[in-house]
């Protein structure tokens, strides 16, 4: 057990006290019946931690005339389930739903601490 396997259960600790439940919506290639396209969905409950954005997470920097979106926000999920990705959906505890646009994982040596997710309504 390493110092970073640690790290992820104070983590999902930290967000499983303080955080929301979340459902992962990730959507899958669909069922083409009778002329009608049914897309497919697998849900997963993760916890997680909704913030305001803030762009300097993701390297981003202001520049003059650039636009920022107020909608935006950070999601930080535990990382202790289904793997979050750029496009999948969330929906948080008061039924509203996201869409991830923005990804980064947590993981020195390997091991998944925690999903840095910048999303949108």
């Amino acid at each position: 057990m390493s110092i970073y396997d640690n790290a992820a259960a104070t983590s999902l600790r930290l967000i499983t006290k303080f955080g929301q439940a979340i459902t992962l919506r990730k959507f899958g290639a669909g069922v083409y019946t009778n002329g009608v396209m049914t897309p497919s969905t697998t849900d997963s409950t993760l916890k997680g931690a909704v913030f305001d954005y803030v762009r300097m997470n993701f390297g981003e920097v202001l520049q003059d005339g650039t636009l920022v979106q107020a909608a935006a926000r950070n999601l930080f999920l535990a990382a202790n389930g289904a793997r979050p990705e750029v496009n999948d959906h969330v929906l948080l505890a008061n039924g509203s739903e996201w869409n991830i646009v923005g990804l980064r994982t947590v993981e020195p040596s390997g091991t998944p601490v925690l999903y840095d997710c910048r999303i949108r309504q």
